[in-house]
């Protein structure tokens, strides 16, 4: 019988805190490629909380258009927000 399953070709791992992000290219049996995005977060005694959303090729324009246009915004109009430019060592506390 043909292996049916949905093959996972490239990933990357963003931590947050208690938050996990995963952005996953995947293949279908057509080798269609496709974006998985997922938050994993910890709620309590050793439980997580999974959502994912799916982005297809068709949409990953569109979809790469809106994300910028909403962080472009965020960072324009959040003073919380540092940016690269900030005189700021990320690798402090690590």
């Amino acid at each position: 019988m043909e292996d049916r399953r949905k093959e996972e070709i490239f990933t990357k791992k963003v931590k947050a805190g208690r938050r996990t992000y995963y952005f996953d290219v995947k293949e279908n049996v057509n080798n269609d490629k496709y974006l998985i995005i997922s938050e994993t977060k910890a709620v309590d005694f050793g439980k997580q909380d999974r959502f994912r959303i799916m982005v297809f090729p068709e949409d990953l324009d569109n979809f790469q258009e809106a994300f910028d246009e909403v962080v472009n915004f965020i960072r324009e109009n959040d003073d919380s927000i540092r940016t690269d430019d900030d005189d700021y060592d990320s690798s402090v506390g690590d």
